[in-house]
């Protein structure tokens, strides 16, 4: 099966529409720009012409999840956060950001397979963890 092109660009950007890259502008941080590099690499999808393309554009948001998964939020630094409070922040924070990489596979073994249905599954999955993890994560 392969995806159409009109199809797969609505569903990521019905996904994507809206979905502000807030961290990065929250902060100038090694994390915000990692957030921004998986969210350029996510909307890229929408452009790209070939199914190695877009693998590789997935595979481009996983590097940054997973360059960012060792960062500690600013908002963490700002709040004096410290001691069990911070070590429970921080292990919240990687749980989320591994549960995106993971979502961020499943994209990636949909694309492979090009099945729709997984790809809509995948980028809900991902739209959901992104707004989880900007309304913890980001300041006002």
């Amino acid at each position: 099966m392969i995806i159409k092109a009109k199809k797969f660009s609505a569903l990521l950007a019905m996904v994507l529409v809206g979905a502000s890259v807030s961290v990065a502008q929250a902060d100038d941080t090694k994390l915000g720009q990692q957030m921004d590099d998986a969210s350029r690499a996510l909307k890229s999808l929408r452009t790209v012409k070939t199914e190695e393309e877009k693998v590789q554009a997935v595979r481009n948001a996983q590097a940054a999840i997973l360059a960012g998964i060792s960062e500690v939020p600013v908002m963490f630094k700002s709040a004096g956060t410290s001691g069990q409070e911070l070590d429970l922040a921080l292990a919240d924070y990687r749980k989320l950001m591994a549960e995106s990489y993971a979502a961020l596979c499943e994209l990636e073994i949909a694309v492979i397979k090009a099945d729709d249905a997984a790809i809509k599954a995948a980028m809900d999955k991902i739209k959901a963890l992104k707004k989880d993890g900007h309304t913890k994560y980001e300041e006002d």
